[in-house]
């Protein structure tokens, strides 16, 4: 690769980096992409996109960079994991706000009656079970 090809290629990942973007080399050439679209797909699509799923990392077994790849790969497929079970359970902390919000509106229309009793233990259950 010439010195001004990678230059240019420097200059390409700089420029898409100051974006919020990044840049990987594929069969098709240099693309880049949002990282947070990136972090969309599964891992094995992202580390795919990386030339760093386990089947490219082990065709280059006469390099030892493959072991902390490998490693990487683990590494990056468990925090994927992460970041979606926390994704899950963000989403479904915002439907049991909105909940608690809308219960609060309920209580709040027939305060001071029986009928908040039985509201607010009605309730209570339904968002005690969407908590499992």
């Amino acid at each position: 690769m010439k010195t001004a090809e990678k230059d240019s290629i420097k200059e390409k990942v700089l420029a898409e980096y100051k974006k919020g973007n990044i840049v990987v080399s594929t069969f098709e050439g240099i693309i880049s992409m949002s990282l947070k679209d990136c972090l969309k797909q599964p891992a094995e699509g992202l580390l795919y996109d990386l030339n760093r799923d386990t089947g490219t990392i082990l065709t280059f077994l006469d390099d030892p960079k493959w072991i902390n790849d490998y490693a990487l790969t683990r590494v990056l497929i468990e925090l994927k994991n992460q970041l979606d079970t926390a994704s899950e359970k963000t989403a479904k902390l915002k439907e049991l706000v909105k909940a608690y919000e809308e219960l609060v509106a309920e209580i709040d229309k027939h305060e001071g009656t029986k009928i908040t009793e039985v509201i607010l233990r009605k309730r209570i259950t339904e968002l005690t079970n969407n908590l499992k």
